[in-house]
């Protein structure tokens, strides 16, 4: 699921990566736009989120690269 990240320019983007157990709280307090997203199926699972308005979750790394491509710069 990195892969299309790392292919993909993205300026003035977050990439939060969590474990699947363990230290939800801990992340959720430091980073709380990770709350409630949350593995579908035990599979790495993709959030592409804008202004706090998220895609449909992902788990296909071609969905995920089509996500990112159509998210363009962030401007003010």
């Amino acid at each position: 699921m990195l892969a299309p990240v790392r292919r993909t320019f993205l300026p003035n983007r977050v990439l939060a990566v969590v474990p699947d157990q363990g230290r939800e709280e801990q992340l959720e307090e430091l980073i709380p736009l990770i709350r409630g997203k949350v593995a579908a199926e035990g599979r790495a699972t993709a959030y592409v989120c804008e202004q706090g308005v998220c895609r449909l979750p992902t788990s296909d790394a071609s969905e995920l690269a089509a996500q990112l491509a159509a998210e363009g710069p962030v401007s003010r």
